[in-house]
């Protein structure tokens, strides 16, 4: 049971017999009730406020399904606000603290509990996932430099050789710390993928533009795009080097996995030229 639940409930027309703790998702007119406190005069304008930053995709939501009429009598209304059943938009603790971040807005106190209650809950492994999922995307990084240095010290003479033989003992050291960062975290559960996805050369993974990145994983993840848009630093690690609005897509799709939950996908289809070439000859 949890007592700051209880309380956000009964000023949102909450089902605790349902959900007897914080849900994963409240409705953006339960949001809107929540950041009003209660207040029908600012309730009617953070409701429309909601609305609109939905409508423009600077709120991510997804598409919901009320089951029963809601009725909440807000303070200074005539007659009950009515909430009714059928389809709405919903949006979860980390969209809305974005969201007002974003704008310099207090969260309120029943906000920060929703929060506290979804978005800190599992975060160590969470965090753990994505800092392992940086870690061997560099350790590949670094390791190909590596190889490329030790390459161009045997083709070279001179200082042109001293050169790259320098370069090659700093990129040494840098994959020793990464190597020794990640012996740290190993007692932490990593989902095997992580391994095998992070750790991957670029040349195995499917280089995407962004759109259709979007369009192919957004229904699952709705606030993909937004995070994306506000340039990430995880966003950033999955981007192709060199090819602006370009990302990586199985990088991506780990990243979610980790973030916002949901199973590992069916591998994705090989969509290099050569492979669609053996498509087509089928």
């Amino acid at each position: 049971m949890s007592i700051s639940w209880h309380r956000a409930a009964a000023l949102c027309g909450g089902d605790i017999k349902r959900n007897p703790s914080w849900p994963e998702r409240l409705s953006a007119e339960q949001v809107a009730m929540l950041l009003a406190e209660g207040v029908y005069s600012d309730y009617r304008s953070i409701e429309r406020a909601v609305s609109s930053a939905i409508a423009s995709g600077e709120l991510s939501a997804s598409d919901g399904c009320r089951e029963r009429d809601v009725f909440k009598l807000l303070r200074g209304a005539v007659e009950s606000e009515r909430l009714r059943t059928g389809p709405c938009k919903m949006l979860d603790a980390k969209a809305v603290q974005d969201w007002l971040s974003r704008q310099g807005e207090p969260e309120s106190g029943h906000i920060s509990a929703w929060v506290r209650a979804w978005v800190h809950h599992g975060c160590n492994e969470e965090l753990e996932y994505s800092r392992a999922f940086n870690l061997y995307a560099e350790l590949g990084e670094k390791r190909r430099d590596l190889a490329r240095l030790a390459e161009a010290a045997r083709a070279t003479t001179g200082t042109e050789r001293e050169s790259n033989l320098r370069q090659a003992d700093e990129v040494r050291r840098e994959v020793g710390r990464i190597e020794a960062e990640l012996e740290g975290i190993k007692a932490q559960p990593v989902p095997a993928e992580a391994y095998q996805v992070e750790a991957a050369a670029p040349e195995t993974l499917t280089p995407m533009r962004l759109a259709a990145i979007i369009e192919r994983l957004g229904r699952r993840y709705p606030t993909l795009e937004s995070a994306i848009n506000r340039t990430e630093e995880w966003a950033k690690e999955c981007r192709v080097p060199g090819r602006r609005g370009w990302y990586y897509l199985e990088r991506i799709e780990a990243e979610c996995r980790a973030r916002y939950g949901g199973a590992a996908p069916a591998p994705a289809s090989d969509l290099s030229p050569a492979a669609q070439l053996r498509r087509a000859a089928r």
